[in-house]
């Protein structure tokens, strides 16, 4: 299932990021919030069915937006005029550096950190 977040743009987390894994043959993007000192938790941005992408190591915060300047994402991305409708054109930055994601949805996910220590917490 493909998400669509175009209804909550922009989005901006004053977190730093960097990218945390890549699935091509799912074309599954994940960045991932560093540990600051003052959260007690872990963000992730997914972005799923990604066909083209051009994002930095780290981002000391993220702002992410539909793209205004298409063009040279565009000449980045190859992708069919029949089928353009179905993915997003997304501006990824931090207010300093930009880059961009298509794909065809995003989501996001909280993770609790653990403590240092502390058992696994189990369900029954």
């Amino acid at each position: 299932m493909t998400l669509n977040f175009r209804p909550q743009l922009p989005l901006r987390f004053a977190r730093t990021f960097r990218p945390w894994s890549y699935q091509l043959g799912h074309g599954r993007l994940e960045l991932r919030s560093g540990h600051d000192p003052g959260s007690a938790d872990t963000l992730y941005i997914v972005f799923l069915n990604v066909v083209g992408m051009q994002v930095r190591a780290w981002y000391k915060e993220i702002l992410i937006t539909e793209a205004m300047d298409t063009d040279a994402i565009d000449r980045f991305v190859d992708i069919p005029e029949r089928q353009s409708h179905r993915y997003m054109r997304l501006s990824v930055g931090d207010g300093v550096h930009e880059g961009f994601v298509v794909c065809g949805g995003f989501d996001t996910r909280v993770e609790p950190l653990s403590k240092p220590g502390a058992a696994p917490e189990i369900s029954s």
